[in-house]
């Protein structure tokens, strides 16, 4: 395999070259250096055996996450936090954790106004570190309904997720 790099002829649709080339005139590129960073980047997905719409699924879900305020802590430490203050301030704690998840279903309800948001807080659960195994969102007559399969989850944590999704059911009733 030779390693002299040439040029080739590549057909795309004509809707995918438009918008092209409104980027690369926006950007300052040449179409040329614009297709190969896409393939490169591609290729470099690939690689680490993941493919191109992963990629930008996961960064949709930090993205979500961050414009969101969470913030990654380790396990340990927030299974030590709740344990603490699952015992003093149970009742706010859990409280805390439903206004949360109430606030997070409707900023989803409102940033995913034309699409499934419920579909997309269904993933954002099984991406999430919370060592869920299975969580599927179903809706049964007029409401929805869960169902979560974890391992490893500290006792008082799944108690306060089931809290998050089930008190008065008043998250997923958006």
């Amino acid at each position: 395999m030779s390693s002299k790099k040439g040029k080739r002829l590549i057909l795309v649709r004509n809707d995918l070259l438009k918008e092209i080339i409104k980027i690369t005139a926006k950007e300052g590129k040449t179409v040329f250096a614009f297709t190969n960073e896409v393939f490169e980047q591609a290729l470099k997905a690939y690689q680490m055996q993941v493919n191109p719409a992963e990629i930008l699924q996961f960064y949709i879900f930090m993205k979500l996450e961050k414009d969101r305020g969470i913030c990654i802590i380790p396990i340990d430490l927030l299974n030590y936090m709740i344990q603490k203050l699952y015992k003093t301030e149970k009742e706010d704690l859990l409280q805390k954790w439903y206004d949360s998840g109430l606030w997070y279903g409707k900023y989803l309800s409102v940033k995913f106004e034309t699409e499934n948001w419920l579909q997309i807080f269904e993933q954002q659960m099984k991406k999430s570190a919370w060592n869920i195994t299975d969580f599927s969102i179903a809706k049964r007559g007029e409401k929805h309904s869960y169902e979560m399969h974890m391992s490893l989850l500290h006792k008082r944590k799944h108690r306060s997720i089931h809290e998050i999704l089930g008190r008065h059911n008043a998250l997923i009733q958006l």
